[in-house]
């Protein structure tokens, strides 16, 4: 619908689709504009294909290709067809999928595509609407020619979608966690490592809450006790945090990185689940989940077994 002016070289980086992949991991954020839609979107068709083909305004765009002035009218048009999607499915638009971290570009344009894991009831459900499922070596040669595209393309993205998927529609478990997030810094964007079988998360491992508790109690000198637990420091909770941040990439081996090159944290990162409210003024119901910061030295105070914390270490790579 329109022209989105996306970046050729990087499409998924357009302000409007960034903010609609955060939306789909919680449809529920914008219920009260895909409700809006449902009601008024005969008026809207017209509305947004104007808005969105119309010449821009002359204002100073020099440099800026993303059409600042359009912000809004493209994120409605996005949930608009959304809205779309889930009336032909039949699938609520808080029941639908996430956007996907790719794109298929045609010869065309480009097409943002919704994914999500397919369990017996949403089976039955789009089988009752008279969709049937088939081996994707069937539907590849027929996507290929209606997308001008070839049938090894679908098909790479096709066998994708299932890890995918599976990774980023997997909670993260409730307990304490170690975590470290790289950052490689380039000219004009930065990268993030990810483990190589899951691109949706950064590298983190479970721990006790006593080894948890050994780095609060630590914490003004905590990379001398991370250095000391990864040659040998005696006790179960050193040994246990040397193995969590040997999985995570931080130790002495030729492809970890070292703990003096690591960024210890000051607090404890905490998601508190809906449903009870752990956190400051706990002891009311709360149906929404926030993420919350912790000092570290109070690490397992106020924090429900129902929650996930997560000691974040950092690095910035230079190399």
């Amino acid at each position: 619908m329109g022209d989105f002016d996306l970046n050729p070289k990087r499409p998924l980086s357009h302000p409007a689709l960034l903010w609609f992949m955060r939306a789909s991991h919680n449809w529920s954020s914008i219920s009260r504009v895909s409700r809006a839609i449902l009601k008024h979107g005969h008026k809207l068709t017209s509305i947004l294909h104007e808005a969105l083909t119309a010449p821009p305004p002359r204002i100073n765009l020099a440099n800026n290709s993303t059409k600042p002035h359009l912000a809004p009218t493209y994120r409605v048009a996005l949930v608009h067809e959304l809205v779309t999607l889930s009336l032909l499915t039949g699938i609520p638009v808080d029941e639908m999928g996430v956007v996907y971290d790719s794109m298929l570009e045609t010869p065309t344009g480009y097409i943002l595509l919704i994914v999500d894991v397919c369990n017996h009831a949403r089976a039955s459900h789009m089988m009752a609407r008279g969709y049937r499922f088939t081996d994707p070596k069937h539907v590849a040669p027929v996507l290929a020619s209606h997308l001008a595209l070839t049938p090894s393309d679908i098909l790479k993205t096709i066998s994708d979608i299932p890890s995918y998927t599976v990774s980023i529609k997997t909670p993260f478990p409730p307990g304490p966690h170690v975590g470290l997030l790289v950052v490689v810094p380039t000219l004009d964007k930065f990268l993030v490592m990810v483990p190589s079988n899951c691109r949706t998360m950064i590298p983190t491992h479970p721990v006790s809450h006593s080894a948890m508790k050994a780095m609060g109690n630590n914490a003004r000198n905590l990379n001398r006790f991370m250095a000391g637990a990864l040659v040998g420091m005696e006790g179960i909770d050193g040994k246990e945090v040397a193995d969590a941040l040997g999985a995570c990439g931080i130790g002495a081996g030729l492809k970890q990185i070292p703990v003096s090159k690591v960024t210890a944290p000051s607090e404890v990162l905490v998601l508190y689940r809906g449903g009870w409210n752990s956190g400051p003024g706990s002891g009311e119901e709360d149906d929404e989940s926030y993420v919350g910061r912790v000092p570290l030295g109070t690490v397992g105070l106020n924090i429900q077994p129902t929650d996930t914390s997560l000691l974040l270490f950092t690095h910035v790579s230079t190399s």
